[in-house]
């Protein structure tokens, strides 16, 4: 049996794939019952999505200290995210009902 690998690289991702993903990845992992315990919990992206969702919309308006506070919480995001890629593969048990 082929090995199933989480994908936790976002780099290549433009913002707005970026934060659609993010907000995707935490929708199906709320309240899932195949994950039941993720840490860090979904929930803990919800203010950092909300915030980086409002720094994209200003589009080029932003201030120099704002894209760098949207890089920043980027970084913050994807921390998150790559929490959560590695407790679903090491919970998956490279099980497919699973992914």
């Amino acid at each position: 049996m082929k090995k199933i690998i989480v994908k936790i690289g976002f780099s290549q991702y433009s913002e707005s794939k970026f934060f659609f993903s993010a907000s995707n990845i935490k929708t199906k992992m709320t309240d899932n019952p195949n994950f039941p315990n993720p840490t860090p919990a979904p929930d803990t992206l919800t203010a950092l999505l909300d915030t980086y969702h409002a720094l994209l919309e200003k589009g080029r308006s932003r201030t120099p200290a704002e894209t760098a506070e949207k890089n920043q919480i980027r970084v913050e995001i994807t921390t998150i995210l790559q929490s959560l890629g590695a407790y679903v593969q090491a919970t998956g048990n490279n099980d497919r009902q699973f992914y």
